[in-house]
């Protein structure tokens, strides 16, 4: 009968620690969730300034969008990259330009080519995605290559991108 007290007890412990972490967990994917929508609002804050100083977004330079957006996101190069691919959503071929040119300045046509290259499926179809919205010309070698991946789903993404891209 004590035994199965203390398996009760255990039970109990362990049911304690998943609680606390699960609390744990919430609170900082809480804390890293507004820590993202800071960061972006400064972002878009930026690019508004810069836009404002130049007249027009088809204006600006893809160097200037680089530096200044890099400044203000710091190390956080996944929100940096997720912010650029969501700002060019809306924009045609010659607003677009500024930002191809400071997605590749920044290194992230680089990094989606080698994940395309030897990535896992999921983030084969996300790097696909990201260089159609960018409609990175120099992507289209790659994406071609990723029409013959064993997975249906990167070879539709590379579908879907060349498309954005218009090849």
């Amino acid at each position: 009968m004590v035994w199965l007290f203390y398996i009760l007890a255990t039970l109990l412990l362990v049911w304690a620690l998943m609680a606390a972490s699960l609390v744990a967990y919430s609170v900082w994917a809480s804390s890293d969730r507004a820590h993202r929508a800071d960061l972006r609002a400064h972002l878009r804050e930026a690019l508004r300034k810069l836009t404002e100083e130049v007249g027009s977004v088809s204006m600006l330079s893809g160097n200037s969008i680089a530096t200044t957006l890099k400044q203000k996101a710091g190390s956080d190069r996944k929100n940096l990259r997720d912010f650029i691919i969501e700002a060019t959503s809306r924009l045609d071929a010659d607003s677009l330009q500024p930002f191809c040119e400071a997605y590749e300045i920044l290194g992230f046509i680089a990094e989606d080519v080698k994940i395309l290259q030897t990535g896992n499926w999921q983030r084969k179809v996300d790097a696909a995605i990201r260089l159609g919205r960018m409609r990175c010309l120099s992507a289209i070698e790659v994406l071609n290559g990723a029409l013959r991946d064993g997975d249906k789903e990167v070879r539709l993404a590379a579908v879907c991108a060349l498309a954005e891209i218009g090849d």
